[in-house]
């Protein structure tokens, strides 16, 4: 018996290991399938680590893969973007599809630990989701071909999150803590889906308005599932949001060119506290004590076929009535809460939608806040009627609403607005006639709490009118921070309708601007997102052309970062594209600093280009190289200078999809000034001092203007740098710094009455130092040998210098010359380079007055709706075509400018590189000629 123990717990512990070692089989195939897909079938990058966990124990008889830091990175627009990232994710597998043949790989079930998925759709409806490769594989007759690589039985999702992002929508929808179980046969063409979903913290915003914040929801359902059809049927359904349960039903069939439903939903409780729990802001802790009355009703059906040109027909309805809540602990109410809205489209015709605010009423702690809105025929011609009052005393809802602990509120916020008219009163000309008018004023507001800045706002006043919305004054505090404003937007609606040209102008002036305290008082999110897209840098912004905008702006000081700038004046135009500074002045560093004729340029489809003309007066060199990546860049050594220096500089460069700097593309010509300064003793200047037995710790800098390049990942240097050596001597060099650090420099020392050349090589942050050591050694030695022969020797040395004195400044001469013909080339290359914008311009500027009038004609043709219905579409098709046109025109306008700069540039670098060689060849047949001299 006990053998026969012996032998069973054997076998058992064989089949163990057998279990354990046999996955390990498999992994070769597995990963390499994995990699090759990853590859191929999407573009995008898809990473994750290449130690995949595999067991046979865990979900026995088939295969357990675990796959770890899964991530799936855009490319091009979203390069920046994480679609996917998981820590962990297990795949089960059907081993018999892992064994002989080139099987499909069959999952069973999928689990996917703290995924992270992040959705983003631009404003052009491309949607970093949209990775799949399109396939233009054979078609495979599939009654013959191999089956399903997916027989999913099983997906769970814990605690993931869940980001969507339509900016063509302007829709924004956050998840968090989201949950999901997903059982069914998937493999088969019909069967039941049973869903467990769930989220922590959901939130919803629309057009920038919040729907749905910090809520809970809860869905369980099952939903019969025919994929021959596409027809998917609620079969039950629960849905629950923070207190408020749904009922559902209906179906949903998905065809070839529409899509067709049946879909009906509405609240089972008539209760009015649950719908209070989704409103935003009113779903707290204690929730459960709020005392509430009043009753509420809420339906949404949904019926029809929908596709490009058909909607389907479509009723919601929200009433409340006489409604009102409470807060624990707190002595006020809301009360005659009255709602009464409806969203009818009998037929589903577009056109015949109608939205219907007949009644939204509350009583504030007995101020009165009242509005009604009617929408209708919103395709031929769109009628709105409604308007707005209120009075606010904001010291009242301290005793209306829960607030945080220790916070204040007082103030009054006064708002009465009325409107009535058709959307052809929008048209051009036409603004006078939309009756409408309104005003918002906030007087003595003060608002204080643990989370956030105090703000306080003494006054503010807005009129608005179908023309002008005007901003009389506006005074108020922010932190630290004071700010002054006035100013007018004119033809907003034109703007948001008929997508005219914003006019608008703001004077701004402020005492003191804390930048980074307004940082850091942003609040912090409760849920972590895609550690990659925190970071993600900053989208170049296209500037609309339709905008016309002047900022005026002065603040006494403003930090920003590390920056404190005082006396800041700006001065800001935004027009055709362009955003135009001139100029921008501040103290910054003790210095003064000026920008002028600033512009920022993005055209769609190309990158976005920065010209500016900077001036930095009275400043410290090491500034600059602790405070500009440019020059830490090509100039590191800055940072060892203390001294007084003027920079003077323009500037031209591409900027990166991201706003960074294209550090290939960028195009400088300046000058420093030194003034004055003192430089630290560079190391590679070690060897030197020790033979010269220098003992001086800092080098003076002689008052020289050097002046600079930058082209073609180069920085190049017009005139040499200067400095006094200890002991009476003197050093300059002369050369040029690469983009990838690497140095090349030439010059002189002389030192003890000797003139040696020398030659710096290496990198920025390891330079070289070559020196004819021994050659030197001989010439030093000598004068010590007999004062007679010093005396005669230092004859013919002054002879010799006098030969080389003056092959130097022929040498100068022959330079100066060749840099002043190369300004010259420049100068012409940069004017005839201005007339091809100019005339990109114009041919921008004729190709959109075209267009305008050729959509002047259209819709002047239009006599009744339906044809201007066509009119305004054709007419938008026509501008996006002329706006491209136009910025094509500017962009080979610019092109050919560039083109024409760059042309001259190197046209005029051959002739400064070709005096160069020659100067450099005069002062080395001179210095040959001297040293013969000294030999004799």
């Amino acid at each position: 018996m006990k053998k026969w123990l012996k032998r069973i717990g054997i076998g058992i512990a064989v089949i163990f290991v057998i279990l354990f070692i046999l996955p390990f089989a498999f992994k070769g195939k597995i990963l390499k399938m994995a990699q090759e897909g990853a590859s191929t079938s999407v573009n995008a990058k898809i990473t994750f680590d290449d130690d995949l966990s595999l067991s046979l124990i865990r979900n026995f008889p088939n295969l357990s893969v675990g796959v770890n830091n899964l991530k799936i990175i855009g490319i091009d627009s979203f390069k920046h973007d994480t679609l996917f990232s998981a820590p962990q994710i297990r795949l089960t597998i059907d081993i018999s599809s892992l064994i002989g043949g080139n099987k499909p790989i069959n999952i069973r079930k999928i689990y996917l630990d703290q995924p992270r998925l992040n959705v983003v759709v631009l404003k052009s409806g491309k949607a970093n989701y949209d990775i799949a490769k399109p396939d233009t594989s054979t078609v495979v007759d599939t009654s013959t071909s191999a089956p399903m690589s997916l027989k999913l039985k099983n997906v769970e999702i814990e605690d993931g999150y869940i980001a969507y992002n339509d900016q063509s929508m302007d829709l924004d929808m956050v998840a968090g803590g989201a949950n999901l179980n997903l059982k069914g046969d998937f493999a088969d063409n019909i069967f039941v889906m049973s869903t467990e979903l769930g989220s922590s913290n959901m939130n919803l915003s629309y057009g920038g308005m919040t729907l749905i914040s910090k809520s809970v929801l809860d869905v369980n359902t099952n939903i019969d599932v025919d994929l021959n059809k596409m027809r998917f049927a609620i079969k039950d359904i629960a849905v629950k949001m923070n207190e408020l349960p749904l009922n559902a039903k209906g179906w949903l069939q998905m065809n070839d060119n529409n899509m067709d439903m049946d879909f009906t939903l509405e609240a089972p409780t008539s209760e009015f506290k649950s719908f209070l729990s989704v409103v935003p802001g009113c779903y707290t802790k204690d929730f459960s004590q709020v005392k509430t009355s009043g009753k509420m009703g809420l339906k949404f059906g949904i019926k029809g076929v929908m596709d490009s040109l058909r909607m389907p027909a479509t009723h919601a309805e929200l009433k409340v009535d006489n409604a009102s809540f409470q807060y624990p602990g707190l002595p006020a109410s809301v009360s005659g809460i009255n709602v009464d809205f409806k969203f009818d489209n009998p037929d589903g015709t577009p056109d015949k939608s109608i939205v219907d605010l007949n009644k939204f009423q509350a009583n504030l702690g007995g101020e009165p806040l009242d509005a009604k809105l009617y929408l209708s025929t919103p395709i031929s011609n769109a009628y709105a009627k409604g308007y707005l009052k209120t009075a606010v005393h904001l010291e009242k809802w301290l005793n209306l609403m829960p607030l945080e602990k220790n916070t204040s509120l007082k103030g009054e916020i006064l708002a009465d607005m009325n409107f009535e008219g058709h959307y052809s009163e929008i048209a051009p000309g036409k603004l006078q006639d939309l009756n409408a008018a309104g005003r918002i004023a906030i007087n003595g507001l003060q608002y204080n709490s643990p989370s956030t800045l105090p703000l306080s706002i003494n006054n503010l006043k807005l009129n608005l009118s179908p023309k002008i919305f005007d901003l009389p004054s506006v005074d108020m505090t922010y932190g630290k921070s004071t700010i002054s404003a006035n100013g007018q937007i004119s033809n907003m609606l034109g703007y948001l309708f008929n997508e005219e040209t914003l006019h608008g102008n703001l004077n701004l002036t402020s005492k003191s601007l804390d930048l980074n305290e307004w940082m850091n008082s942003l609040p912090k999110s409760t849920e972590e997102a895609p550690k990659v897209d925190t970071a993600a840098p900053m989208a170049a912004p296209i500037i609309p052309t339709n905008i016309d905008f002047q900022l005026t702006a002065n603040a006494g000081s403003m930090q920003f970062q590390d920056y404190n700038l005082t006396n800041c004046v700006a001065k800001l135009n935004i027009a055709n594209g362009v955003i135009s500074i001139d100029p921008i002045k501040a103290s910054l560093w003790g210095s003064t600093f000026e920008m002028n004729r600033t512009s920022y340029a993005h055209v769609k489809g190309g990158d976005p280009i920065v010209n500016s003309s900077i001036a930095l007066s009275n400043l410290n060199p090491s500034k600059l190289n602790e405070k500009i990546a440019l020059v830490n860049k090509y100039a590191p050594a800055l940072k060892d200078i203390e001294g007084l220096a003027n920079l003077n500089m323009n500037l031209k460069t591409n900027l990166t999809q991201e706003m960074g700097v294209d550090m290939n593309s960028v195009f400088a010509d300046g000058n420093l000034n030194v003034l004055k300064g003192l430089i630290n003793m560079p190391n590679w200047l070690s060897e030197a001092g020790k033979f010269f037995k220098w003992d001086a710790k800092k080098l003076e800098l002689q008052p020289t203007k050097v002046g600079f390049t930058i082209e073609n990942g180069e920085l190049k240097l017009k005139d040499s740098i200067r400095m006094k050596l200890p002991k009476g001597g003197k050093m300059s060099m002369i050369g040029k710094v690469k983009l990838d650090q690497s140095i090349d420099f030439g010059g002189r020392i002389i030192a003890e009455g000797k003139s040696l050349p020398l030659k710096i090589t290496g990198t920025v942050q390891n330079p070289k130092l070559v020196i004819d050591w021994k050659a030197f050694g001989k010439g030093l030695a000598q004068p010590y040998l007999d004062k007679g022969k010093e005396e005669i020797k230092n004859k013919v040395n002054k002879a010799a210098d006098d030969i080389l004195n003056k092959a130097r400044a022929q040498a100068e001469n022959l330079k100066q010359t060749a840099r002043e013909k190369a300004d010259q080339l420049r100068q012409e290359a940069h004017k005839l380079a201005e007339k091809e914008r100019t005339e990109g311009d114009r041919l921008a500027n004729e190709a959109l007055k075209k267009a305008n009038d050729e959509a002047d004609k259209l819709m002047a043709k239009a006599s009744n709706p339906i044809e201007k219905f066509a009119a305004e579409k054709a007419v938008k098709i026509l501008k996006k075509e002329a706006e491209k046109k136009a910025n094509q025109f500017k962009l080979a306008a610019g092109n050919s400018a560039n083109k024409l700069e760059a042309e001259a540039n190197k046209k005029a670098d051959a002739l400064v590189a070709e005096a160069d060689n020659k100067s450099a060849e005069i002062i080395k047949n001179a210095e040959e000629q001297r040293n013969k001299i000294n030999e004799k």
